[in-house]
């Protein structure tokens, strides 16, 4: 691990757009960038790093982001993308959040006959078009990646579906299927029994809280129908 003593921050130059921090060498032919390759640790300890711009890490990748000391504050916007796991402690909780949003996934679409939702697009999905029958429901994590190979054992997800009714209503009539799969699938429904009807008029709440339990892959299924 290559260690640097101090960090130097040269001035900021105007040669890209927009201007980014400079740190040491170029980086792909140009200049402007925080750059750091293969692995970068400060010491003495930096007890604030004020960076704006791109960092750049590992061609563009950062393999591992350690913080051992709490992150009191992040100034504008602050993006993670990718996906990115916070450790807690015996005595703390891995994140805590003053607020948030949630993206929902709008569908001009009716929820028709055999349909899939897909996580990555939101935990929220809602079709805005009044259904014309019952349907079937998969759950997967995208067209191309199934749930079984982005969810661990022991880790959980949440998917709402929000289905508008007309004036008549119809719903969810046969079991639900993980990956198009109703193999080694538990499922409860709240209060004990599927339903049998939808609700005319209105907006029918379907969620569905998957955990998955064992490689199989096993999953165990928590259903719930309200009506609104």
């Amino acid at each position: 691990m290559q260690t640097l003593p101090q960090l130097q921050v040269l001035p900021v130059v105007n040669d890209v757009t927009p201007m980014y921090m400079q740190l040491g060498p170029t980086y792909n032919g140009k200049t402007g960038y925080l750059y750091a390759t293969p692995n970068v640790s400060f010491s003495p300890t930096i007890n604030t790093l004020s960076l704006s711009g791109n960092i750049v890490a590992n061609n563009g990748t950062f393999t591992s982001l350690n913080v051992t000391s709490p992150i009191t504050s992040l100034s504008a916007s602050s993006f993670l993308s990718n996906s990115a796991t916070f450790f807690g402690t015996t005595g703390s909780f891995g994140v805590t959040l003053q607020n948030a949003i949630e993206t929902a996934n709008i569908i001009p679409v009716a929820c028709n006959t055999a349909n899939t939702v897909y996580l990555n697009t939101g935990g929220v999905q809602y079709f805005t078009v009044a259904a014309t029958s019952n349907w079937s429901q998969n759950i997967t994590f995208s067209p191309q990646t199934t749930l079984n190979s982005v969810l661990a054992v022991g880790q959980v997800a949440t998917i709402a579906v929000l289905t508008t009714q007309g004036g008549s209503a119809y719903y969810m009539s046969s079991n639900l299927t993980v990956d198009g799969s109703s193999t080694n699938i538990t499922s409860y429904w709240q209060g004990g029994s599927p339903p049998t009807k939808g609700n005319a008029s209105g907006v029918d709440i379907y969620t569905y809280t998957v955990l998955k339990t064992s490689s199989a892959p096993s999953y165990l299924i928590l259903q719930s129908l309200t009506q609104f």
